[in-house]
């Protein structure tokens, strides 16, 4: 993503797309309801919190690769 673009989005010139909301939020290493500024973010599945760090960077690497699977 160009440097200007991100200018535009802070500034409010120009509001991201789905898409680039969601690679912001993977490079920030951030939810996206985090970048929307929503005070309560979601979880991706019931108990999420209930699992570490370790457990949900496993699941989300298995999502990662399905998804690349599909393309």
């Amino acid at each position: 993503m160009q440097p200007s673009a991100i200018a535009h989005f802070e500034a409010g010139r120009r509001k991201p797309s789905f898409d680039n909301v969601r690679a912001l939020a993977k490079a920030l290493h951030v939810s996206a309801d985090y970048l929307l500024g929503t005070k309560t973010a979601t979880t991706a599945f019931r108990d999420e919190e209930k699992l570490s760090t370790r457990d949900r960077d496993f699941i989300q690497n298995l999502i990662d690769t399905m998804i690349k699977d599909k393309k």
